[in-house]
C-alpha cells in the first residue's frame, strides 16, 4: 500500500530546428559603452545593438551571460560564476527605459547632478570596467526608481508585486540579495545563525523590494531588446547559459542539497593546461537532480530560453559528465562523473520546444564522439571556430564545417582574429608560463607557416585579390566570406574583429591580475552606429549569407 511518486519526461525527441542561414554579431554586453552610460554596457545597448544588426539583415546578437554578479565581497567579474543563473544582472538595467523615469524627478536628478555626470565621464575613459565603482555610480539611481515604485506609485507597485509572486523564487532571491547586500560579504561568510533558509524581510520592505523591482525591469527591458530585420525577421539576443554559478551564491545556499560540498568543477590536465584547471564551482549532484526531476537545470533552461531568439549551452559535455576536484586535491587528481544525458537532454528539448527557441552546445576541446552524436541526435547546433580548423591542404580555408552549427573565427576565450595573426595568446602563455617551450615554439612555427600560406590559398579561392601583401583586414574579411558562404546554419561575427582588436576579452587559466572580462571596447556605441566602413562589412556578410555576394 506503500506510495511512490515518478517524474516523467515525455519529451520530443529534438529541439526546434534552426532554420535559415542567419547570421549575427558577438560583442559581450558589458565591454559595450554608450556616452550617457555608466562604463559598462547595459540593456539599452543590446537594444541598439539589435537594431543595428536587424537593419543589416541579421538575426541575433550574442553576449557572455547577463546574470547577476558579484561587484562587493568578493567582487567577481566574470560572467560565467554568477550569484544564481535564475536571475539578470541589475546593473543592467538603463534607468532611461524603466517605467517610472519620466515620473521620478529624485533619479532624474542623481543621474544629472555633475558629480554624477563627472564620474560617468571617468568611468568612460577607464581602460578597465571597475565594477564596484559602477555600482556605485548606479544603484543610487535604480534605488529611486524602484522606491519611486514602491511609496508613490501603487499600480506599478502591485504589478510588480504580482509578477514577482508568479515567479518561482524570485522574492527569496530579493531576500538573499538583501542580506548580501547588509553583510557586504557571500553567505559563507555569513554569522551561522544567519546562513538559514528562510530569510528575514517582506516583499514590501525597501531593500527586498528593490530586488523585485530590478527583476521585473531587468524582465521588461529584454523582452523589449528585439528588431525586425528588413526581410521581417526578428532579431533577438543569443543568451550564453553558463555551466555553473559562485559557490557563495543563491543557488548553492538555496538548494544545498542539489550541489557537492567538498568538491568543484574543473578540467583535466591537456595540451595547454599540464596541470588542469579548477573553475571553483560546486558540481550538481547526478542522483539529486534526477531525484527532483531536473527541476533546477529545467528552471535554468527557462529563465534564458524565454527571451532568446538561440540559447547556446556552456561546456555542452556537461550533460554527459563533469570533471569533480575533491577539496584539498590539485586539478591533477580529480576524476569525471557521469551524469543522466538521456534524462538531461529530454529536458533540453521539453523546455525548448515549449519555448519555440533553437539550442546550441559548445562542444569545443577533447570531446567524446558520443556527445557529438547525441548533439546531432537531439538537432543542437554544434559549435565550430575557425581558429581551431584552418586547413591549408584542403580546398578551403577550413576543414569541414557542420551544417548543423554556429560557425565563428573565435570565442571569448580565444584571441580575436588580429591578436591571432600577430600571436598576442602565444605571447600570453609563455608569460604565465603554462606551457612547455618547445610546445610553444611549435605553436609559433605553425602559425608563421599560416601567416605565409593562408593568403595565397584564399586567393586560389576567389576569396581574396592578390595575397601577396594582402591587408589583415582583406584576409579577414575573405575568412568572414568563407563562412558565411559555407554550410553552417549560424555564423557569428566578433565585432571587435571588424577594426582589428588585438586585445582578448579573456585568457582562460589566468585570474583577475589581468582584465579579463573587463576589458571595454576600444569604440563606444555611438562610433560603432555611425561607422560606414562597419556597416559595409556587415552588410556584405548579408549578401554571402543570401547567396548574393
Amino acid at each position: 500500500g506503500a506510495e511512490r511518486e515518478a517524474v516523467v519526461l515525455a519529451a520530443p525527441p529534438r529541439v526546434p530546428e534552426a532554420k535559415g542561414r542567419r547570421w549575427g554579431v558577438f560583442a559581450p554586453l558589458y565591454a559595450v559603452r554608450r556616452a550617457d552610460g555608466a562604463g559598462a554596457g547595459d540593456f539599452a545597448v543590446l537594444a541598439r545593438l539589435l537594431a543595428l544588426v536587424a537593419r543589416l539583415g541579421g538575426t541575433f546578437v550574442g553576449s557572455t551571460p547577463l546574470l547577476a554578479m558579484f561587484v562587493g565581497r568578493p567582487c567577481v567579474p566574470s560572467p560565467y560564476a554568477p550569484i544564481s543563473r535564475l536571475f539578470w544582472n541589475e546593473l543592467m538595467i538603463a534607468p532611461e527605459r524603466t517605467a517610472e523615469w519620466s515620473a521620478c524627478g529624485p533619479a532624474r536628478a542623481l543621474r544629472d547632478a555633475g558629480p554624477a555626470r563627472a564620474e560617468r565621464t571617468r568611468l568612460a575613459a577607464r581602460e578597465t570596467i571597475d565594477w564596484r565603482a559602477v555600482r556605485r555610480a548606479v544603484e543610487p539611481v535604480l534605488r529611486a526608481l524602484a522606491d519611486h515604485a514602491r511609496t508613490r506609485d501603487a499600480t506599478r507597485r502591485d504589478e510588480v508585486l504580482a509578477r514577482a509572486r508568479r515567479w518561482p523564487e524570485c522574492e527569496t532571491f530579493a531576500r538573499f540579495r538583501a542580506a548580501l547586500d547588509c553583510h557586504g560579504a557571500d553567505w559563507r561568510a555569513w554569522p551561522e545563525s544567519e546562513r538559514r533558509r528562510e530569510l528575514p524581510g517582506a516583499p514590501g520592505d525597501e531593500d527586498v523590494f528593490f530586488h523585485l523591482w530590478a527583476q521585473v525591469t531587468a524582465e521588461d527591458q529584454l523582452a523589449a531588446a528585439r528588431a525586425r530585420t528588413p526581410g521581417g525577421d526578428v532579431a533577438a539576443p543569443y543568451l550564453d547559459l553558463p555551466v555553473g554559478s559562485h559557490p557563495g551564491g543563491f543557488d548553492a545556499w538555496r538548494w544545498p542539497e542539489l550541489f557537492a560540498e567538498r568538491a568543484a568543477l574543473g578540467a583535466p590536465p591537456d595540451a595547454l593546461f599540464a596541470g588542469g584547471q579548477n573553475w571553483d564551482f560546486r558540481p550538481p549532484i547526478p542522483r539529486a537532480s534526477r531525484a527532483e526531476g531536473h527541476a533546477h537545470f529545467a528552471a535554468c533552461l527557462r529563465h534564458h530560453l524565454r527571451h532568446a531568439g538561440l540559447v547556446r549551452i556552456d561546456h555542452v559535455m556537461a550533460l554527459h559528465r563533469l570533471y569533480w576536484i575533491p577539496e584539498g586535491f590539485p586539478p591533477t587528481d580529480g576524476v569525471y562523473v557521469r551524469y543522466p544525458h538521456d534524462e538531461l537532454y529530454a529536458t533540453v528539448c521539453l523546455e525548448a520546444t515549449r519555448a519555440g527557441v533553437p539550442v546550441a552546445g559548445e562542444d569545443l576541446g577533447t570531446v567524446p564522439d558520443a556527445v557529438r552524436e547525441a548533439l546531432d541526435r537531439h538537432g543542437l547546433l554544434r559549435s565550430f571556430v575557425g581558429q581551431f580548423a584552418f586547413r591549408l591542404d584542403a580546398d578551403g580555408p577550413f576543414g569541414d564545417v557542420p551544417e548543423r552549427s554556429i560557425a565563428t573565427l573565435n570565442t571569448h576565450d580565444t584571441p580575436t582574429f588580429a591578436g591571432f595573426w600577430h600571436e598576442v595568446d602565444l605571447d600570453a602563455f609563455e608569460a604565465i608560463g603554462c606551457l612547455p617551450a618547445e610546445r610553444l615554439a611549435a605553436m609559433r612555427a605553425a602559425r608563421r607557416d599560416l601567416r605565409a600560406r593562408l593568403p595565397a590559398l584564399l586567393a586560389a579561392r576567389g576569396l581574396l585579390g592578390e595575397a601577396d601583401d594582402a591587408a589583415l583586414d582583406a584576409i579577414l574579411d575573405a575568412l568572414h566570406r568563407a563562412l558565411a558562404e559555407g554550410p553552417a546554419r549560424r555564423v557569428m561575427v566578433t565585432l571587435e574583429d571588424l577594426w582589428l582588436e588585438t586585445r582578448p576579452q579573456n585568457v582562460p587559466g589566468t585570474g583577475f591580475d589581468r582584465p579579463n572580462f573587463r576589458r571595454p571596447f576600444a569604440r563606444p556605441l555611438e562610433e560603432i552606429e555611425r561607422d560606414p566602413e562597419l556597416a559595409r562589412r556587415l552588410a556584405r556578410i548579408d549578401a554571402w549569407r543570401r547567396g548574393d555576394g
